[in-house]
């Protein structure tokens, strides 16, 4: 069965009406490593608030060099545990969909704690309003809050029709940024599909707020800030994405999975890497314009930080950091559900 006659008999009206009778299986996608205190900590905090852990799922990929990890189970659940090589994190959540049977599919990080009860059911709802089963929800993390969908969730059609929701090219970073971005373009064309839960917690104890062991400028033993230039690659491939999305909620026929383009490193030439994205982002006339001001000044940003912050910081990052500090502080730790 081709991935477009699977997606169209998934929304049957029989199928989708059998689905409504039953409660709908969340699966939760989790690659860890090296943390596995870190690791157990978010899937109890996920069984624990659920008002039907019965009716979940958990996920796991850990590396076959890390037998620490390998000890990471859960019988009072359902749960599936991947041992397999060290890959790049969309290649790893692409690992986990490939074994995940829920209706709902969320990817998050193990250093994650959830704070809301009942967080199972406000997910539910949201993936019944919609029956298409096109959509984007995603959690307050206490970090980026609204600004990103640091963990999103979306249903099983969604992944469908995106074939490949995790991108296996981001070697870590921006897969959030990715998929906001399609329903962003979603969002222009006329459907909102984006969900905000911000009354559902799912703290990120992240590095930058020195909760974990990892340096401030690394994450589970890579540098932040990997794959901005897949980002920007990934470009013209989202255009062609949301076509299929848009296709699924209007009821016409799905255009077909597009190619991957081919991904290049970002010039070295400030000049040159500054007109590029200014056309890619600012002059992207299928984005609202408040989210190509924002993918412009960010990966900008981050292009000037990465590129004259190591090894050692110079004057130009100096300067730029004095000027972003002056405009809007860095985000501070939400005091009151810091663990002590």
């Amino acid at each position: 069965m081709s991935g477009v006659q699977g997606l169209q008999l998934r929304n049957h009206p029989d199928l989708m009406q059998e689905s409504k009778t039953r409660l709908a299986r969340i699966s939760v996608l989790m690659p860890t490593r090296h943390r596995l205190e870190q690791a157990e900590r978010c899937i109890a905090s996920l069984v624990e608030t659920a008002t039907h852990p019965e009716a979940l799922e958990i996920v796991v990929y850990v590396d076959d060099d890390d037998p620490e990890s390998h000890a990471l189970d859960r019988k009072d659940i359902a749960f599936h545990k991947i041992v397999g090589p060290r890959l790049n994190l969309g290649a790893l959540n692409t690992a986990c969909l490939s074994s995940a049977t829920g209706d709902i599919l969320g990817a998050v990080n193990d250093d994650v704690v959830v704070r809301t009860q009942g967080w199972d059911d406000r997910l539910r709802a949201i993936h019944d309003r919609f029956p298409d089963g096109i959509y984007l929800a995603y959690p307050n993390d206490l970090f980026f809050g609204p600004r990103m969908a640091s963990f999103p969730f979306m249903a099983r059609a969604t992944c469908d029709a995106l074939g490949d929701p995790f991108p296996a090219e981001y070697p870590g970073d921006f897969q959030d940024h990715h998929l906001l971005d399609l329903f962003q373009r979603l969002r222009h064309h006329g459907h909102d599909r984006i969900v905000y839960m911000e009354d559902v917690v799912m703290e990120h104890l992240h590095v930058r707020f020195g909760n974990e062991k990892d340096e401030p400028e690394m994450y589970n033993g890579r540098t932040m800030g990997e794959g901005d230039h897949v980002f920007l690659a990934l470009h013209p491939h989202r255009k062609r994405l949301t076509r299929r999305l848009q296709a699924v909620i209007e009821q016409k026929p799905l255009p077909p999975v597009p190619a991957t383009p081919r991904i290049r490193p970002l010039p070295e030439s400030n000049i040159v890497t500054g007109c590029r994205l200014m056309v890619t982002f600012l002059l992207d006339g299928s984005l609202p314009f408040c989210w190509r001001w924002f993918l412009f000044t960010f990966f900008g940003k981050l292009y000037w930080i990465k590129k004259y912050r190591y090894p050692q910081p110079r004057w130009q990052y100096t300067l730029l950091k004095r000027l972003v500090d002056s405009c809007r502080p860095s985000p501070k730790p939400n005091a009151r559900t810091r663990e002590p």
